[in-house]
């Protein structure tokens, strides 16, 4: 099956979220790091899991990963395109939820390589969203 154009999900910033949403305004994913343990952790994370440390700085990640779980959410007949969504696992060792950007459905696999891409919704925020490695 060929998939020509799905939605992106609105997110709002919130005072805890806005480096993470001025970061993929730039097309740029941040993760949480623990100055205590250096574990990376995933952005909505107010304590490191590890060590339950409050020090976690926002750094940089390469917003590569690999689908460690995936579905297709399909609407009822007529009414729009499935949306393929996903679980990945990002080489720094967290896992993020989001869209995946995939053409055929059929080629979808746990184990696939992905990298981010960003994509805004018309009224809100610019969002991680993810793409086969080519």
């Amino acid at each position: 099956m060929q998939i020509t154009q799905t939605s992106v999900l609105r997110l709002e910033r919130d005072h805890a979220s806005a480096q993470f949403f001025d970061a993929t305004a730039r097309e740029v994913l941040l993760l949480k790091r623990c100055s205590d343990c250096r574990r990376w952790s995933a952005p909505e994370v107010v304590n490191c899991p590890q060590c339950g440390s409050a020090s976690l700085q926002w750094r940089e990640s390469e917003g590569v990963g690999v689908v460690a779980s995936w579905a297709v959410i399909r609407p009822k007949p007529g009414t729009g395109t499935p949306l393929p969504v996903c679980i990945v696992e990002l080489s720094e060792g967290p896992w993020l939820r989001g869209q995946l950007r995939i053409e055929d459905l059929a080629s979808i696999h746990t184990g696939m390589k992905v990298r981010t891409q960003f994509d805004a919704a018309d009224d809100g925020e610019s969002i991680p969203v993810f793409v086969p490695l080519t």
